[in-house]
């Protein structure tokens, strides 16, 4: 009988298998690489088209400050509350970016311009020492009929980052002595008669120089015992506080009743400042109008926004030289390098004719 042979079973050669396993990672991680710089690729692309249609946008919504500067300027005293054109108005009638030929080849539009001419409060940013800034405003209610002011409160703070206080205000010193922030000179007239005249300069003008005090003096100045001989010029303490925004602030108060038009003038003293000024009834906030216009524009660059708001000066036409010219017997408490002239013999104080 015959016996079958036993089969030796031969184990198959994987050395392929593993070189295929092996080619298809190899494929996978070469994607994966493909498909992340294509990305990278994609997203800087986009982020450089972002930039350029966002600097495209800002601009259109710049095109459409102008063009409601320009209205102002041609005598547009109105408000825009909404966004779409307003077809009264030549310089509002549209809301399209063009270049001078009338190409408009980015398709910008400043979609949104809206015009309050009667804002919460003044803002300047920034007021130098070079040249004042001058505002006539009548302040109103919510119904816009022109309401009694009875206190008015003036804040400011350092153009840049500067938050150093005065720990007391009874000195002038040179700039170079002076590493504090700004102090603010203030001029405030009420108008009864509709302009300012000779008698409001020489009877009514409230002068004060508002100190960037860090102490806990109180922050009030009376308009009606300041316009004295002898407290105009007076120093109002600031009570500055490196929490609040803006740091210093004075308040105002003991205005003439019923008086709803003011003249203001404001400068910095050492360097530069922002300023907000805001007008109460009360406890109510009052809108200032006739001094600043806020525009607020919206710009649009395919599905790139971008919106800005810029404060203009309102057309009233009110010129007023800078500063008045006075002669000034005050007491400070001057730096003894500084003084160059003794006090006249018993007035107990320095006679200085300057103008401010």
């Amino acid at each position: 009988m015959l016996m079958k042979k036993n089969q030796i079973a031969v184990p198959a050669n994987e050395n392929g298998f593993a070189s295929l396993v092996i080619a298809i990672v190899l494929v996978l991680v070469l994607s994966l690489i493909t498909v992340g710089f294509a990305e990278l690729m994609r997203r800087e692309e986009r982020s450089a088209l972002d930039k350029q249609l966002s600097s495209q946008a800002y601009y259109a919504a710049e095109s459409g400050v102008n063009a409601a500067t320009k209205a102002i300027n041609d005598g547009f005293t109105g408000g825009k509350s909404n966004c779409a054109p307003d077809s009264t108005v030549p310089d509002l009638a549209n809301n399209t970016v063009k270049f001078t030929d009338g190409r408009n080849p980015t398709g910008a539009t400043y979609p949104c311009l809206l015009i309050n001419p009667a804002p919460p409060n003044l803002h300047y940013d920034p007021i130098t020492t070079v040249l004042s800034r001058t505002a006539q405003f009548t302040a109103i209610d919510s119904t816009d009929a022109p309401a009694a002011v009875t206190s008015i409160k003036i804040s400011w703070q350092d153009s840049g980052s500067n938050k150093n206080f005065v720990s007391n205000c009874n000195s002038f010193k040179t700039t170079s002595n002076w590493p504090h922030i700004g102090m603010v000179r203030m001029q405030l007239i009420p108008i009864t008669s509709g302009s300012l005249d000779r008698a409001s300069l020489t009877n009514s003008a409230f002068n004060a120089f508002l100190c960037p005090n860090s102490g806990t003096l109180a922050s009030v100045g009376n308009y009606g015992t300041s316009i004295s001989a002898a407290n105009n010029g007076i120093i109002l303490n600031g009570n500055c506080r490196v929490a609040a925004s803006p740091n210093c602030s004075v308040t105002i108060t003991g205005l003439p009743p019923n008086q709803a038009t003011f003249f203001l003038n404001l400068r910095s003293l050492y360097s530069s400042t922002a300023v907000t000024v805001s007008a109460y009834n009360g406890a109510t906030p009052l809108r200032i109008k006739g001094a600043q216009t806020l525009v607020d524009s919206t710009g649009k660059a395919q599905d790139v926004l971008r919106r800005i708001q810029v404060r203009v000066a309102s057309n009233n036409g009110y010129a007023i030289p800078d500063g008045v010219h006075a002669d000034i017997c005050k007491q400070f408490d001057l730096d003894p390098a500084l003084s160059t002239s003794a006090a006249p013999a018993g007035s107990g104080c320095e006679t200085t004719s300057l103008t401010y």
